[in-house]
């Protein structure tokens, strides 16, 4: 089996494992709009993040300009701190479809 098909035993992890492979992001997972338990024709996103910290972004000042370092203060000091940015990247009905359009999304990303 090629690194990148999927394994429809263990769909859901292995869509996950995949698509953190190719995309070399930190997190992933699968979110649903889930009227049921089932998600038997349900629409499926994949979200993906990478970790950051406030201390890389850019900040602006109250002039425009932009400086680096923290933009976020706590009692009069500025201070820093780690989240994961997220993105939605792809939707699916069904496990293929997800996984589709997951692999055209990293084609976007070659072609740019």
């Amino acid at each position: 089996m090629n690194k990148f098909e999927l394994n429809l035993a263990n769909t859901m992890e292995d869509i996950i494992n995949k698509t953190i492979k190719l995309l070399h992001c930190d997190t992933a997972r699968i979110v649903t709009t889930r009227k049921n338990q089932y998600l038997i024709n349900e629409k499926m996103f994949m979200v993906i993040g990478y970790n950051q910290n406030t201390k890389n972004e850019i900040s602006w000042t109250s002039n425009n300009s932009n400086i680096s370092g923290s933009q976020w203060f706590k009692n009069g000091e500025s201070y820093d701190f780690d989240y994961v940015k997220e993105n939605v990247i792809a939707n699916g009905r069904n496990y293929e479809e997800l996984w589709e359009s997951i692999k055209e999304y990293k084609e976007l990303l070659i072609t740019e």
